[in-house]
């Protein structure tokens, strides 16, 4: 007798035992916190955004979220970052180079992950003091693949636009870049800089009379949140745009290299949950948002008059709605 109530007073402490690590599990779970700041709303950064939401809720439904936009002001992306630092969430992600540079005031109490930042070497994202507290994902493709790729298109251009605001440090860095590789390609380089969008309708104008023969879109929040302005403009003028986002192809870009900024939130989303799981985020390598796509919008081609050669055609991803 008095072994069987042994047996049965044991087997109750283990099932309450199970039942407490549980219980404390659960609300371990349910007191997860994911603090998501970005710099604006326009469609490329919502994608990422939504990429990275998706993925957090298919691995816990239970993480809650809370997400502010700064409408394009970095002052306001500064209050947004000081106040959820403030709030100590279980983690911040920053979508966008301003974003992240806003929560990079803090300190190590609340990790980072970031997404859509082109250059995180140029945004201060990589020093080792940081490290231990900062991780994310890249989405810049190299721009010689870029240009490289819109010569390909229009072999007989002699001519390159391109629009930014040189305010945004991965914008500043692009241009750099950009203007090396047009001169090993002997292409004259036409640029317009803008601080705001409100710029951006005057700048495509600009752009537009100067006769170029294509443009390269960075991965400008400015140019890009004012995107429809820029292709009321270009499409008139029959000119492509050559971007550097793949999603904006279904917006009416002509063609882009680029990742696919969903699932480069899906990845970024994978890495929140690696955090909020307990690894430690100087394990987790900073890395590029997933494959390099070239896509052709076919939709444009007869619109804008632009016969590409089948031989080219048959080499990468085509567009049609």
């Amino acid at each position: 007798m008095h072994k069987k109530l042994s047996r049965l007073v044991r087997g109750i402490c283990i099932l309450l035992i199970v039942s407490t690590i549980a219980a404390a599990s659960y609300a371990d779970d349910a007191a997860l916190k994911v603090a998501i700041t970005q710099i604006v709303e326009h469609p490329a950064l919502d994608s990422t955004r939504q990429g990275i939401v998706d993925e957090i809720k298919e691995q816990n439904a239970d993480v809650s979220i809370e997400y502010e936009n700064a409408q394009g002001s970095i002052p306001t992306a500064i209050q947004i970052g000081q106040k959820f630092l403030s709030m100590k969430p279980s983690l911040i992600v920053a979508i966008s180079t301003p974003s992240a540079q806003a929560v990079l005031r803090g300190d190590e109490g609340v990790p980072i992950v970031f997404a859509a930042v082109s250059n995180p070497d140029a945004a201060g994202l990589t020093y080792k003091e940081v490290r231990t507290f900062v991780t994310g994902t890249t989405d810049l493709p190299p721009v010689d693949a870029q240009l490289s790729f819109a010569q390909e298109l229009f072999p007989q251009a002699k001519k390159v636009g391109v629009i930014y605001n040189s305010g945004e440090a991965n914008s500043a860095s692009f241009i750099g870049q950009l203007k090396k590789e047009c001169l090993k390609a002997k292409l004259e380089l036409i640029e317009s800089v803008v601080t705001k969008s409100s710029d951006v309708s005057a700048a495509v104008t600009k752009i537009v009379s100067s006769g170029v023969d294509f443009i390269l879109l960075p991965q400008d929040n400015t140019v890009v949140s004012a995107l429809d302005a820029v292709l009321r403009a270009t499409t008139a003028a029959h000119i492509p745009i050559v971007a550097s986002d793949t999603d904006l192809i279904v917006k009416g870009v002509f063609a882009a290299v680029g990742y696919s900024r969903y699932e480069a939130g899906r990845e970024t989303g994978k890495m929140v949950m690696d955090v909020l799981r307990g690894v430690p985020v100087r394990d987790i390598p900073i890395h590029p948002a997933g494959k390099l796509k070239k896509i052709i919008n076919m939709n444009l081609k007869q619109v804008l008059g632009k016969e590409i050669p089948e031989s080219i055609l048959k080499q990468y991803e085509l567009f049609r709605e």
